[in-house]
């Protein structure tokens, strides 16, 4: 590729009758990676030729006779399919066209997002789907519907003003101007696979190019804990806490007071605390709290002495703990985190923890509000019953689509026509105003006829009179 030189896993399946598929995922955060590199790996097991540009070329998807390489991608590569991360990544189509314009599967390690239901026509209600962003429900009253709307609006304004034009420079800058333009190379997306899921979100309607999966990096084969955490937590004789920030947010880092708060709560508390804290000291650990810089967060989950997991709200912990049936407390951050703990406290299967006001009451009553309150675990595990069904199959769904996609040619059938409409034609703008302004016709003509009628029955009135 001319831009970079980019890390890439290669998977060789030693199948002749195969196809070459291309994945891309640019995304440095590793939960991005995991279900994306899932997908991949399940599509080389199938047979097919797979080459992945990853930030994370994981050894646990690479079975023994794959090859771990760094590539250079040339033009004259080609591929029957590519896959793309379709978050951030737009100007990546210019480097697709390059590679001659084969079908493109867009993946979301996130839910569907307003511009990428934009880009391909899906239908998108701003009055009870909330922004990813926000911290709404999907039931929402005049005021956040309101707040919904105007965020939408604002992101989608930005995002074809500023974002749009930004990545078709940078394409032109790279490959000329001879490539197609960058809305029209979007729209042609055959099939997005979001990895986030109705059994774990709010329903939604969705094009048929559209497929909902959740869960694919979770594995069913549990690994024994290393010695010294495992006699730990099978000594809960109270269960214990499992606290994780996820993989971008460090326990670390957070400030020392909500630190001192967090120990302080923790200290009277009669379960244990398993925390994944990445510093080799803390400062004030009490006796029932163990610090690891890292964990192995499934095998951690299924453990049968868990009792509830603080994490940051990203969604790949989401999905664990719903899949193991463990009540939360979310402490969110940034990104999607806000919006996956609202769905938490609205689901009745955690409580939300705002990090700029955490004491020690606060973390307590949170923390004891949970624990002490059988309702949480009981809707936990009805959640966790209604998840399990969707992710047990969603690997296989998403590796049946992308291939689905392969035997048709890039199933163009899939595609909504909303694609090639402006926003006013979208929303009937157009047909309103022909409708409005026949409506203006029809009532001026009444109004004139009237008008006509009245004169012509006083003239009528005077004849008489006189």
């Amino acid at each position: 590729m001319r831009t970079s030189v980019l890390w890439a896993l290669l998977l060789f399946a030693g199948v002749s009758q195969c196809a070459r598929i291309l994945g891309i995922n640019p995304t440095r955060s590793i939960s991005h990676q995991t279900p994306f590199l899932a997908i991949m790996a399940a599509l080389a097991e199938k047979g097919h030729q797979v080459t992945v540009v990853t930030t994370h070329p994981l050894k646990s998807y690479l079975p023994t006779t794959y090859h771990l390489n760094i590539l250079c991608f040339r033009s004259k590569d080609k591929f029957d399919l590519v896959v793309l991360e379709t978050l951030f990544f737009w100007c990546y189509f210019g480097f697709i066209h390059e590679l001659g314009s084969p079908p493109v599967v867009g993946f979301l390690s996130v839910g569907m997002t307003p511009t990428l239901n934009s880009l391909i026509g899906n239908p998108y209600n701003p009055s009870y789907i909330p922004d990813s962003h926000s911290v709404l429900t999907s039931h929402m009253s005049f005021w956040d519907r309101m707040r919904n709307s105007y965020d939408v609006l604002n992101l989608l304004s930005h995002f074809y003003n500023h974002v749009l034009p930004a990545h078709s420079r940078l394409i032109e800058k790279h490959y000329g101007k001879h490539v197609p333009d960058l809305e029209e190379m979007i729209s042609n997306i055959s099939l997005v696979i979001a990895a986030n899921h109705f059994s774990i979100d709010y329903p939604q309607p969705l094009l048929p190019n559209v497929v909902q999966v959740t869960g694919m990096h979770i594995v069913q084969e549990r690994k024994p804990l290393p010695k010294e955490i495992q006699d730990f937590l099978d000594g809960a004789e109270h269960g214990f806490i499992y606290f994780s920030l996820g993989s971008n947010m460090k326990s670390s880092f957070l400030p020392e007071n909500t630190l001192a708060a967090l120990l302080q709560a923790f200290a009277e508390l009669p379960q244990r605390v398993l925390w994944k804290f990445e510093a080799t000291e803390l400062p004030g650990r009490p006796d029932n709290v163990m610090i690891a810089g890292w964990l192995p967060q499934q095998d951690v989950l299924a453990h049968k002495n868990i009792r509830l997991f603080i994490t940051q709200g990203g969604l790949q912990s989401f999905n664990e703990a719903a899949y193991f049936g463990v009540p939360l407390i979310g402490i969110p951050f940034f990104f999607d985190q806000k919006y996956e703990v609202a769905k938490m406290v609205s689901a009745g299967i955690g409580k939300k923890l705002v990090l700029r006001s955490l004491t020690k009451e606060t973390a307590l009553d949170a923390l004891n509000g949970v624990l002490r309150n059988s309702s949480y675990r009981e809707k936990m595990e009805q959640f966790s019953a209604v998840y399990r069904e969707h992710q047990e199959t969603s690997l296989q769904r998403a590796v049946w689509w992308v291939e689905y996609v392969l035997r048709h040619d890039g199933a163009p059938h899939l595609r909504s026509a909303a694609t090639h409409l402006r926003w006013w034609q979208l929303l009937l703008l157009d047909a309103i105003a022909v409708l409005l302004a026949a409506a203006l016709v029809v009532i001026f003509v009444v109004y004139k006829l009237v008008r006509c009628l009245r004169s012509a029955l006083r003239r009528n009135n005077k004849q008489k009179q006189s």
